[in-house]
């Protein structure tokens, strides 16, 4: 076996054509990383109320055989039992309130709710509560009471599914309850009574 020496290499060099020289040349001449390309677009801020969606209190449907009828209000309504979660399977697909689902959404399903209920999910495990907003129907699966987006289960610690507390949130838009006018009406006549 032959040993390579300095001249020998310096020859075997001189072979190689000079425009394979020139491209080796300037392919070895930057030293640098190329740049890193742009990192995309971050999704849609995370939201408890985007636009609203048509009430659908009273209506009923079927499912699997079950039927299932929309409470007319929510108004006081609590719920224990477990929760699950979808996201990009269902990602941009319509709701039961016509709009797309966003699994970056702080959304949720539920079977009997009406439309743009806030709910207020806790966690007991550990403590955590976060309001969705609910816009589809479900779940369907025996046991489970919601279906949250992948952002909510995510931040309540749920990815793995778990018990939850549901609370419907009042609506601020709402004027006095039902039990709160009589209350004032009560007083009234209290105070009727009193006078006469």
């Amino acid at each position: 076996m032959k040993a390579w020496t300095l001249p020998r290499v310096a020859r075997r060099v001189k072979r190689i054509p000079a425009w394979a020289a020139l491209a080796c040349a300037a392919a070895c001449a930057g030293t640098e990383d190329p740049p890193l390309p742009a990192l995309p677009p971050e999704p849609e801020k995370a939201h408890a109320v985007p636009a609203p969606a048509p009430p659908a209190g009273g209506k009923s449907y079927v499912v699997k055989g079950k039927r299932y009828t929309v409470l007319p209000s929510a108004e006081g309504f609590y719920q224990r039992g477990r929760a699950n979660w979808y996201g990009k399977r269902f990602h941009g697909r319509k709701t039961a309130s016509g709009e797309r689902f966003h699994q970056n959404a702080l959304t949720a399903a539920h079977t009997t709710l009406p439309m743009n209920t806030l709910v207020e999910v806790l966690n007991p495990a550990s403590g955590k509560k976060l309001r969705v907003r609910i816009n589809d129907r479900g779940p369907f699966t025996e046991g489970c009471v919601i279906d949250l987006s992948r952002l909510a289960a995510a931040r309540l610690g749920l990815l793995g599914g778990g018990e939850v507390e549901l609370r419907a949130v009042p609506d601020p838009e709402q004027k006095s309850s039902p039990a709160a006018t009589s209350g004032k009406d009560r007083s009234k006549g209290r105070a009727g009574a009193l006078q006469r």
